[in-house]
């Protein structure tokens, strides 16, 4: 065993030595924050080890055997804080925190998946595929950098102002309008906790105090994604089928997503005896330049938000609420949707235009007519030369001699746009709005409370079924995984990972036979009630249990569904969504370790009944196709039903 080897073994026993018989002493040791000296530092960390299983979870449908899912899984967080200047300053002047992770579901070793890459062949671009990182491997969740800015430019700042850099937690007010999921795990099933936010997004951060110690601001600004930082990235040819870019398809520069925002918080109560209040008014400016209604990079949006929230916490009342307003605007380009694609003719694969069809007759109707090849030429040019406008859908191109593969033989055809062919650009204007409240009567030693809440994100129809100008009143947040406060949701809310309404967003592709599988914050009002219990006893030992009652509506009703004849029927769905109970237990057998449960049931309401059988994917429309003569029983369509779902989830968490 050579040296090297060998000092990764002792480092390494040292370590989990370190965790798995974690003591006072240790801990003293590794907890350096002491104001005796300038460089202070902490490690600490959490281990959770937990079982999910969920019946009914995306269809609400007892018929489909495989929407049931079982797993277990771990989160591994260790973290380093340091600090600096506390001797020399009396206060912290530089502080440093960074958190690895490992996560991963045990048996299904794919921890994430690398950048979706399409693939091109001749003149056809085929379906983007992705790989899996089959291995448990660690990152970097949080990673920023805090500066004092007076202390660090030696200024005589009459208060406290601080500069962060990194990847860091950042939300404004109930992190609705802006929460912190950039990047998220995908089995969510259970309750939401902070620990499923894999990796926060990076940005910088100006906070202070105005008036100290009552009135505070935060500026905040992070990127998204960035398609400036190569040349393979502003030299991409993604924009060839827009309006007047044909003959320059290059992305270009500065196409950044990114969004800044802004909030003061103002403390005008901070006596223990009359309770904690504040209030904080926000703002947020995002910018996509990027957006997919048809095909990426078809549409851009600029998105505005303004809100008010505010929280007040008393001996006896606790309550607060959220309120914010969308402005902006979705920009949808001028779209060619004609695409060289492959199609089986004759049993040859041929390469042919996806909206150019040819007729051996001019007035041959439209069962007669044929995708048209794509043929490298003069046939081609006059294909790509066509005015590109709404107004030549349907129109004849050119008569032209079509060469037929194999033979020097030719036909005299007739070349037409597709009735579908252009998509003329239109602008969709943000008008959403969203209120959330809630309030608690409670105990003095906190051991005891109830709480009520009501919730809207106001909704609407899919702006994107028709080319032309519109208002989307629909709200829309910003990676948003809101899931209650006082009110806890185990089932519908929380973003990711939770039932799967069927409605649509502006950033869909277009509605059609299929519902859109939507989980956030939005179309949606609800009431509910909790009761939140705690136990105490010696020894660091607590019991903690929290019942949950909620019900649900749309917001904006969407489609009843005709199962009979695969469509859209002309009426709307009822708007009650269902009821949902769930219950939250929480044992601390020592303080440092918490073994907990969560169970939850969604019983569906009329709103699925009128929708029941309706597909969320070309798979299940196959199901449809069982139809016959003598009729059809709604039970046995494995697509959207109206049967209760459950959830459970049960597991540990160790905190050091």
């Amino acid at each position: 065993m050579n040296v090297l080897n060998f000092k990764k073994i002792v480092f390494g026993s040292l370590f989990l030595t370190t965790l798995f018989f974690y003591n006072a002493d240790i801990k003293a040791k590794l907890r350096g924050f002491a104001y005796d000296a300038d460089c202070s530092y902490e490690l600490s960390g959490i281990l959770k080890e937990e079982m999910f299983y969920g019946k009914n979870i995306s269809l609400l449908n007892d018929f489909n055997d495989f929407d049931r899912i079982l797993y277990w899984r771990h989160i591994f967080d260790v973290s380093l804080d340091i600090i600096y200047g506390a001797k020399t300053y009396g206060h912290k002047a530089i502080e440093f925190y960074g958190t690895f992770r490992n996560r991963g579901v045990w048996g299904n070793p794919k921890i994430a998946s690398t950048t979706s890459t399409p693939m091109k062949f001749s003149e056809t671009v085929f379906g983007a595929h992705e790989h899996a990182i089959p291995l448990h491997v660690i990152w970097l969740r949080e990673l920023w950098t805090q500066l004092d800015i007076g202390d660090v430019l030696h200024l005589a700042l009459p208060t406290r102002q601080t500069f962060t850099l990194g990847a860091f937690k950042f939300e404004l007010g109930r992190g609705i309008s802006l929460g912190s999921a950039y990047s998220v795990g995908h089995q969510l099933l259970g309750f939401y906790t902070e620990d499923i936010i894999d990796q926060y997004a990076f940005g910088g951060k100006f906070s202070g105090f105005i008036i100290d110690p009552v009135l505070t601001y935060d500026l905040y600004a992070a990127l998204l994604s960035n398609k400036s930082s190569n040349l393979g990235d502003t030299g991409e040819h993604i924009y060839g089928q827009e309006y007047g870019r044909l003959l320059s398809p290059e992305r270009g520069f500065g196409k950044i997503k990114f969004l800044v925002a802004g909030r003061v918080i103002w403390s005008p109560l901070t006596d223990r005896n009359c309770g904690k209040l504040n209030f904080e008014p926000y703002w947020l400016y995002f910018n996509e330049p990027e957006q997919r209604v048809e095909a990426f990079g078809d549409a851009k949006t600029v998105l505005g938000t303004i809100g008010l929230a505010s929280e007040y916490e008393g001996e006896r009342f606790a309550g607060g609420f959220d309120w914010a307003v969308n402005l902006g605007f979705q920009d949808v380009k001028g779209w060619d949707r004609n695409t060289i694609q492959v199609n089986d003719i004759d049993g040859s694969l041929i390469e042919v235009n996806s909206h150019v069809v040819y007729k051996q007759h001019e007035n041959d109707p439209k069962k007669n007519e044929k995708k048209m090849p794509y043929i490298i030429g003069t046939i081609q040019n006059k294909i790509n030369n066509t005015t590109r406008s709404e107004a030549n859908n349907g129109k004849l191109i050119s008569q032209v001699e079509l060469p037929f593969y194999g033979s020097n033989v030719t036909e005299n055809v007739f070349m037409y746009n597709a009735k579908n062919r252009y998509r003329d650009p239109y602008v969709n204007k943000f008008d959403g709005w969203m209120f959330v409240a809630d309030a608690a009567l409670k105990t003095p030693d906190d051991s005891f409370q109830i709480a009520g809440t009501v919730g809207i994100a106001s909704g609407d129809e899919n702006p994107n079924t028709g080319n032309k100008d519109g208002v989307y009143s629909g709200f829309i947040g910003i990676q948003e995984i809101y899931w209650g406060k006082r009110v806890r949701s185990a089932f519908l809310l929380g973003g990711a990972g939770k039932l799967r309404r069927p409605l649509s967003l502006p950033v869909s592709k277009r509605q059609g036979r299929f519902a859109s599988s939507v989980s956030s914050f939005t179309n949606i009002r609800f009431v509910g009630m909790a009761i939140n219990k705690k136990k105490f006893w010696q020894d660091e030992r607590k019991l903690a249990f929290n019942p949950n009652l909620l019900f649900y509506w749309q917001d904006e009703p969407s489609p009843c569904f005709d199962i009979v004849s695969k469509k859209d029927a002309k009426g709307r769905a009822e708007q009650f969504l269902g009821t949902e109970l769930n219950f939250f237990l929480d044992y601390w057998a020592m303080k440092n370790f918490k073994m907990y449960f969560v169970a939850s049931v969604f019983i569906p309401g009329g709103h699925f009944d009128d929708i029941k059988g309706k597909p969320i994917s070309p798979a299940q429309v196959k199901a449809l196709d069982r139809l016959d003569r003598s009729g059809f029983n709604k039970e046995f369509v494995p697509n959207i039903s109206n049967d209760i779902a459950a959830t459970y989830n049960l597991g540990f968490e160790y905190v050091f």
